[in-house]
């Protein structure tokens, strides 16, 4: 199959290329810069310009693409956000459907549900009103994008997958995990590092295997949850952390607050989805950083 990716060189969708190329696809890779992709079918791709993006030789598109901004509590980045992800996502869509595409995956996020929920499914209200809200809110306006064209759309099926907060090897050193192996390296841990709020991490590796099921399973359709399938806490996760780098965890004991919903899952196991332990994603990622 010829399967196109909108943000290839993203975190994501790296790891979704890569994947789908093992499996004897052939991947088409739109990014800002094709040169970084020299041995890649790679082509040029702007948010800016999503009707630009040429779908004729193209059986399936998968849009990771998204602008993130570079601070999340700027409300300066509110136009940026909401054309990017929002205005753009329904554009590629449309774009998708006139072109006559087998399936369009849109790659949504799993934080944008109320953060008053313990637990969330994919029917829940989705309210993001505590962190990350300008961004978060642009992400929602394609996730309602994306479920109308699911039900209104003759030719291409929809499909949204909501991955919660997603860490493996190669992140970005700005997210919370890359902060706080440094802050535990450093021996200057403390409360308001790591804060104690639920967390719902998923491997980048877990999340690829979720958005590679959309190509091989036909009877896939609606909106899945992508989550690492158990509840915890980012004073867990700093503990866990501490562990596998042999270092002391100081005895800190910071405030509970309100985080993002843990995910309900149930709906991608039954397509087969099984989350590593966090242990041993977490691992992982150590592992890359001094393997």
């Amino acid at each position: 199959m010829r399967i196109s990716i909108t943000g290839a060189t993203g975190f994501l969708g790296n790891a979704t290329s890569k994947r789908l190329t093992a499996m004897g696809h052939h991947v088409i890779s739109w990014v800002r810069d094709p040169s970084l992709l020299p041995k890649q079918d790679a082509r040029p791709f702007d948010l800016l310009n999503p009707q630009a993006i040429d779908l004729r030789d193209t059986d399936m598109l998968i849009h990771c693409a998204a602008h993130l901004p570079a601070s999340y509590e700027d409300p300066g980045e509110v136009t940026k956000c909401m054309m990017d992800n929002g205005v753009a996502t329904l554009e590629l869509l449309n774009k998708a459907e006139s072109t006559g595409i087998k399936k369009f995956v849109y790659i949504s996020s799993g934080t944008i549900y109320d953060p008053s929920l313990t637990i969330a499914k994919e029917t829940d209200p989705i309210y993001p009103s505590m962190r990350a809200t300008y961004y978060l809110t642009s992400k929602v306006v394609g996730d309602i994008f994306a479920d109308h064209c699911r039900q209104t759309f003759k030719k291409t099926r929809v499909i949204t997958l909501r991955p919660s907060s997603i860490y493996g090897p190669n992140m970005k050193p700005k997210g919370l995990l890359p902060r706080l192996v440094q802050k535990i390296n450093d021996g200057y841990l403390t409360s308001k590092d790591v804060g104690n709020y639920p967390i719902d991490l998923v491997h980048v590796d877990d999340a690829a295997w979720m958005v590679a099921q959309t190509v091989v399973n036909g009877a896939m359709a609606g909106t899945f949850n992508v989550g690492g399938g158990l509840t915890t806490n980012t004073l867990q996760v700093a503990k866990i952390l501490a562990h596998l780098l042999n270092k002391p965890m100081p005895p800190i004991n910071p405030p509970k607050s309100n985080g993002h919903a843990i995910l309900d899952i149930s709906r991608a196991r039954e397509v087969g989805y099984k989350p590593r332990s966090l242990v041993d994603g977490l691992y992982s990622y150590v592992e890359s950083l001094y393997g």
